[in-house]
């Protein structure tokens, strides 16, 4: 384990530097904040939460080195107390427009979802299942949701697995890229421990049918990871 000087020195650095170079105390309290958040898996700090009032966030906004947006500042400053390192404030931006982008377009028409979802999930009680994640093919963005037990996971491994059928049968060259990831390393690893289980379980109901199988022996080269490591 690292001393606590060792893990405080990226931080303790960045407001001896700010400070120095800007003699503005206020702006090296509020760098040293965003570098502690940056070494705890954050992109920005919440200045509010850090004890800064209004007034001080005012003056923080009229500092030289701070914008409200990803300018030439180093720093950037949002309407709500997000502080930022200007790095993270534009890969922020970017994941942003890039989740936009794929939200916004257009669906490709896909067949043949519906029966590769019903061999998977058969059955009236997976009804609802099945009707969601037929409409998910052909986008680019969807989300999935729901408490613990609600099968989450389960929809999942059908989808991919369904993802990986049809593009076989749809004879595109190679696999498609499958990233898994979870915002820890405990939930990555029970991601992926529960996707394993449930390949087994589909293993032996699907039997001899080689369209399956060949779709089930690509996913156990998925490692989940943490949402940090993409």
């Amino acid at each position: 384990m690292k001393p606590v000087a060792d893990t405080l020195a990226p931080e303790l650095a960045l407001h001896d530097w700010v400070l120095r170079h800007s003699g503005n105390a206020l702006l090296a309290r509020a760098a040293a904040s965003a570098a502690r958040a940056e070494r705890e898996g954050h992109a920005c700090a919440w200045l509010g939460e850090d004890g800064m009032d209004a007034a001080q966030l005012t003056a923080l906004r009229a500092a030289p080195w701070v914008s409200s947006d990803v300018a030439d500042a180093p720093f950037v400053l949002d309407g709500a107390g997000r502080f930022y390192l200007r790095r993270n404030a534009a890969a922020e931006q970017a994941v942003a427009a890039a989740l936009q982008a794929r939200a916004t377009a257009p669906r490709v028409a896909v067949q043949g979802q519906a029966a590769l979802l019903e061999t998977l999930l058969p059955g009236a009680a997976s009804a609802e299942q099945r009707s969601a994640l037929a409409a998910v093919f052909g986008h680019r963005l969807f989300v999935l949701s729901g408490g613990p037990g609600t099968g989450k996971t389960t929809s999942l491994l059908a989808l991919l697995l369904s993802m990986l059928r049809l593009h076989r049968e749809c004879g595109w060259p190679g696999l498609p890229r499958i990233a898994l990831a979870a915002p820890t390393g405990k939930a990555a690893a029970r991601l992926q421990q529960a996707l394993r289980s449930g390949m087994e379980n589909l293993r032996a109901r699907l039997g001899g049918d080689a369209a399956w199988q060949a779709a089930l022996q690509h996913m156990p080269a998925l490692q989940a990871s943490t949402l940090h490591r993409l």
